[in-house]
């Protein structure tokens, strides 16, 4: 009986990203567990590694033929850890505001480059009213930061929009993680943003990196198993 020589490589590669995926979700219990014992210098190791391993699942297991989709979606990722260690800093957080809106334009754009722009525009209706009352709740406490703020919230807003059109246009598991994974993206910004500017609660830390590491790791997913023949 002969063997497809197309099964060990997707069995490795399904393997791989299974280990790849739990390793992300050890090292990310471990950098909050570490946060919540104030082992300040133990997280501020484990934060960057657990982005690094995504990272390393969409460099190595990312569907590189479809471009330019993947190399978008690389970038983004980079962004996305110069984001979390500027994060760790406090005086250092306008530039890791920067860097993660870079990431999410960088997410729309991969978004865009499959299938062009999705003019789902009762998600976009919806997007922008949820938008509008986050930004009106923090107006008062924003003090001189309204207009990077509002930059950004337009930025992750449309990066969603695109990532939820995505699934509507073709629904493929891959784009199912993606949308998910933007989702949970804007659920963890919400609570960032209130927790910082408005009002701090005890488990704000937990919900804010269990959904943002959640959210890389869903969109991770769906660029290693995005169709090939979807490629724009």
């Amino acid at each position: 009986m002969s063997i497809d020589k197309n099964i060990l490589p997707i069995q490795h590669k399904q393997r791989t990203q299974l280990i790849l995926n739990a390793a992300v979700i050890l090292m990310a219990a471990c950098a909050i567990f570490f946060l919540y014992e104030d082992e300040k210098f133990i997280y501020r190791i484990c934060k960057p590694i657990t982005t690094v391993l995504l990272i390393f699942m969409v460099f190595t297991l990312g569907n590189k033929s479809v471009k330019p989709f993947h190399s978008l979606m690389s970038y983004a990722f980079i962004f996305c850890l110069i984001g979390d260690v500027l994060l760790m800093f406090e005086s250092a957080f306008i530039f890791g505001l920067l860097s993660f809106l870079i990431a999410h334009l960088l997410f729309f754009k991969a978004f865009t480059s499959k299938g062009g722009l999705k003019k789902q525009y009762g998600v976009l209706m919806v997007l922008l009213v949820i938008g509008l009352a986050i930004f009106t709740y923090l107006f008062p406490y924003l003090g001189s930061l309204k207009i990077p703020v509002i930059l950004y919230v337009l930025a992750i807003l449309c990066m969603c929009w695109q990532g939820i059109g995505l699934y509507l246009q073709d629904q493929q598991l891959a784009n199912k993680f993606l949308m998910v994974g933007v989702l949970l993206f804007l659920f963890s910004d919400a609570i960032l943003a209130i927790n910082k500017f408005a009002h701090q609660f005890p488990l704000a830390d937990f919900l804010i990196l269990s959904s943002y590491w959640g959210a890389l790791l869903c969109i991770a997913n769906g660029v290693v198993l995005v169709k090939t023949d979807y490629a724009s």
